[in-house]
């Protein structure tokens, strides 16, 4: 299993992910798409073994994240942001998924923060996080990228894990306000 990021000034989150997805990772790959918070040597001193690599960001997530495959060698890949973790409970889903060669890959939970400091509030959808790396399976969109079977006729199904989910940060109000996101 690859874990695939793209990041950019992600120092305030990037431990939390990384340190979220090392005991299942067998390969974590980081993109960085220009950071200028350290974000490339926080990753660095944290111990773990990570393939860092660089994209001249040209305003396209989705080719973005196909360098970030590209740097993959695992079979499988989990797409994760890093301002995303992945929730300790859903471990073992995840590994059993690995097992699954006839299914092309499965949508997590990703529950979303939207309120900040004592607001708990959540908005909750599912996207195809955990897919095999095919050739011909690739991200396509500049934004809100989605992982495409380009390949006419492989029609392998696709599954829901059921407690795999991944926490993601990056809507609370005070995040959203400081990375521009409404821009």
């Amino acid at each position: 299993l690859t874990a695939a990021l793209i990041v950019k000034n992600e120092a305030a989150h990037i431990e939390r992910c990384l340190r979220s997805i090392a005991p299942i990772a067998d390969e974590i790959v980081v993109v960085d798409t220009g950071s200028a918070d350290g974000t490339p040597e926080i990753i660095a001193g944290l111990g773990l073994n990570v393939k860092l690599g660089s994209f001249a960001w040209c305003n396209d997530f989705g080719a973005a994240r196909n360098v970030a495959l590209e740097l993959a060698t695992g079979d499988w890949a989990l797409w994760i942001d890093a301002d995303e973790e992945l929730q300790e409970e859903g471990v073992g889903e995840v590994r059993q998924a690995l097992i699954r060669p006839q299914f092309g890959g499965y949508y997590l939970r990703i529950i979303n923060y939207t309120g900040d400091g004592l607001d708990t509030s959540t908005y909750t959808h599912s996207a195809m996080r955990l897919f095999q790396r095919l050739p011909g399976v690739r991200f396509e969109g500049r934004v809100h990228e989605q992982v495409i079977d380009t390949v006419k006729g492989r029609d392998l199904p696709n599954g829901n894990l059921g407690s795999a989910s991944l926490l993601h940060y990056g809507y609370r109000p005070s995040e959203m306000e400081a990375k521009g996101k409404h821009e």
